[in-house]
């Protein structure tokens, strides 16, 4: 049976190590999910994100952490494979051909703000 101090500091060793693997595991799941980011890229990622969490349950398990798989969440049980694919903007916002003329300009049919006649700057 383990003293109280020994007890404490492997629970603290442990909780370091987990909030240093969330930590980056979510910079990780950040670059994943950014849409500009190459397909093979994200794909390395999800592979060093599922061995990480698979050497992460083994130091727990060291540790004698009871249910370190429980405690081990990686991007692959969060992620959905379309998730890794580029969106594209619905029809007539923002596509290739931007808004529509006039979009976020006050009521429909309302003429855009005219600039007043003889005010220029300095």
């Amino acid at each position: 049976m383990l003293n109280t101090e020994v007890r404490r500091e492997i629970h603290l060793t442990a909780y370091q190590l987990l909030s240093d693997f969330y930590t980056k595991s979510a910079g990780m799941m950040q670059a994943i999910l950014t849409p500009g980011i190459q397909m093979k890229f994200k794909l390395y990622l999800m592979k060093v994100m599922e061995v990480s969490g698979k050497i992460m349950e083994e130091i727990l398990r060291d540790f004698d952490i009871v249910a370190p798989d429980e405690m081990v969440v990686t991007a692959n049980e969060m992620i959905d494979q379309s998730d890794l694919m580029p969106q594209q903007p619905p029809m007539g916002m923002g596509g290739p051909g931007g808004p529509p003329p006039g979009a976020g300009v006050g009521p429909p049919g309302a003429r855009p703000p005219q600039s007043p006649q003889g005010m220029g700057g300095m």
